[in-house]
């Protein structure tokens, strides 16, 4: 970790452990060979030499680092492409009557990394100094997860040592049964759909919670966006590569097309420059967390883990100088956090689901660490001016704050909560200051409209509000949210008769189960619907998005509304069943 005040970069040659064993004068490394021979059969080798595993950019395994530390003497025919020096991720030494086992947990995706033995010694290397210098940037850690195993025998089997080294990571061994959850009502689960409910719908949320994740040390847990990187690239806001060949550029009206899909001209490469990243954009660790929870999807524990660590550790600055960057998670940007940090990019759902399921308290001390810089924004009357607002930098941190209040134990919470929620109901929205300020809006709309085809921004105002006022029973808050999701309801019939297209990643079925949840009145559902076949007319219906922004931005108008739409048979007609 770089924790020091006032260097903005830490150069750092290795990031590593030794070890010195107090083994006997004969010793042995033991690994195991993926695969060996005609029939590629795994097998163990014991090598009394030096021998390390690497994980690197030249194959997608951890292997060996040189083909004679496999003493493999097998006469291979060239179909074969030998050598096979693919192995697992872990490493014994023995001196023939006791023996050491080491392991990094994510060894391989956290490239670059390696792990040696010689003699009686072992080194593990997070960082090797064949990586090259790292500029470790201020208030970025990485927090490497190493087990070791010892055993008074020299004959340890394969199967045992992975168990053994394996025991102390607990994070996804067992999850709470979603049953049970749903009764409790946590984290909104009983207002989801239930699994299988509705088979088309359930076989879709399956394909979207799938993410294209880079695995290297700083990115594995984040995803590039496609549509920052050609719009930044226009805006001067990502650097060329140095070793890029200069390309003529040709801009664009249309990169982002209405699904959401990114365009991403050629010239736009991550060859020629960096890579903006997306920073658990709206949260996608909530739609994980929430797709355990509804569905005990445990094989999505790993990206979750991932996903929460990635954001506990890189996307969260534990220290800055810059008074606005200190504890704080910075937008999408090169390398993470190259930008500003502004209230509408802290996310505390998926960081205080994951707590709750997974018990890692810095998950819980990073969520209330973005309360308190929300309480430290809004009270701070310079940055207070900056973002106050009808819109997303009040939005965002009202669902923030209103899940750590709920979830965290902690009381300073609420008197912020109070504050926002109070700015909001005193809004004249029949007589703003000025049209809304995000991407897809027509300033000559109505401010309602303008409000709809940016409700990206504002779909977390209502959830926000929606989840106080059932804690609170605040009838004044309750009505006008009520008078707030049906204008904004209206709006979207005009939007749907008049054939306007309306992206379902905006969000709106989310606003309309809510409004159906308060009021009962069913033409919220019938009303998302239209915008629902707006996602079953799009690419991303065949084709699922893979970044974790637009995978979100999908999810999140998906389970709760799919939920009241079963129960008031709205969409059977669009399933099959066999």
């Amino acid at each position: 970790m770089n924790l020091e005040a006032g260097r903005k970069s830490v150069d750092v040659e290795r990031i590593g452990v030794d070890w010195d064993w107090q083994l006997g004068d004969t010793t042995e490394r033991h690994f195991k060979q993926w695969v060996w021979g005609f029939f590629f059969v795994p097998r163990e080798v014991r090598n009394p030499q030096r021998v390390a595993l690497v994980s690197d950019d030249s194959r997608s395994a951890v292997h060996i680092e040189s083909p004679e530390m496999l003493l493999d003497t097998f006469d291979y025919p060239d179909y074969l492409r030998a050598p096979l020096v693919e192995t697992d991720d872990w490493l014994g030494i023995t001196d023939g009557s006791r023996s050491i086992y080491a392991r990094q947990e994510d060894l391989g995706p956290m490239r670059p990394s390696r792990l040696a033995s010689d003699g009686a010694g072992m080194s593990l290397d997070a960082w090797p100094p064949t990586a090259g210098i790292l500029a470790l940037p201020q208030g970025r850690t990485r927090r490497q997860v190493i087990t070791l195993s010892f055993a008074d025998s020299a004959d340890c089997q394969i199967d045992w040592i992975k168990e053994t080294l394996g025991a102390p990571v607990t994070i996804g061994r067992s999850y709470v049964a979603p049953e049970w959850v749903r009764a409790c009502g946590e984290f909104d689960q009983d207002r989801m759909m239930q699994p299988g409910a509705h088979s088309r719908f359930e076989k879709y949320l399956h394909r979207l919670m799938q993410l294209d994740m880079p695995e290297t040390m700083f990115d594995l847990g984040d995803t590039p966006g496609a549509g920052y990187q050609s719009t930044y690239i226009g805006a001067g806001q990502v650097k060329r590569r140095a070793e890029a060949p200069h390309l003529k550029t040709y801009y664009s009206t249309n990169l982002v097309v209405e699904t959401r899909q990114a365009f991403v001209p050629d010239w736009a490469h991550p060859e020629f420059f960096e890579l903006v990243w997306e920073n658990n954009e709206y949260d996608v660790i909530f739609a994980f967390t929430s797709e355990i929870m509804r569905r005990g999807r445990y094989d999505l524990w790993q990206t979750v883990a991932r996903l929460a660590r990635h954001n506990i550790e890189v996307d969260f600055l534990h220290l800055h100088d810059e008074e606005r960057l200190h504890r704080s998670t910075p937008a999408h940007s090169a390398d993470h956090t190259t930008t500003g940090s502004y209230p509408s990019h802290f996310w505390t759902q998926g960081l205080l689901a994951y707590y709750c399921m997974s018990g890692d308290i810095d998950a819980l001390e990073v969520a209330c660490g973005l309360g308190d810089k929300i309480i430290e924004t809004f009270q701070n009357e310079e940055m207070r001016s900056s973002v106050i607002g009808f819109n997303r930098e009040i939005g965002w941190p009202v669902l923030a704050l209103s899940y750590l209040d709920t979830y965290s134990g902690e009381d300073r919470f609420r008197a912020q909560l109070d504050d926002l929620l109070s700015y909001l109901v005193a809004f004249d929205r029949g007589n703003p200051p000025g049209s809304v300020n995000l991407s897809g809006v027509d300033p000559y709309h109505p401010f309602t409209r303008q409000l709809l085809g940016a409700f990206f921004g504002y779909a977390s105002m209502v959830e926000g509000i929606d989840h106080y006022i059932r804690r609170t029973g605040d009838e004044k808050v309750r009505a006008w949210l009520v008078t707030f999701i049906s204008e904004l309801r209206d709006a979207l019939k005009q939007v749907h008769n008049r054939g306007e297209s309306m992206p379902f990643t905006q969000m709106q079925t989310l606003g309309m189960a809510i409004g159906y949840e308060l009021t009962g009145d069913r033409s919220f559902l019938e009303t998302g619907i239209v915008t629902l076949q707006e996602l079953m007319d799009s690419t991303s219906w065949h084709t699922p998005p893979r970044e974790c922004k637009l995978v979100t931005m999908t999810w999140r108008g998906l389970p709760r509304f799919l939920h009241h739409a079963v129960e008031n048979d709205l969409i059977g007609h669009l399933d099959v069943r066999c």
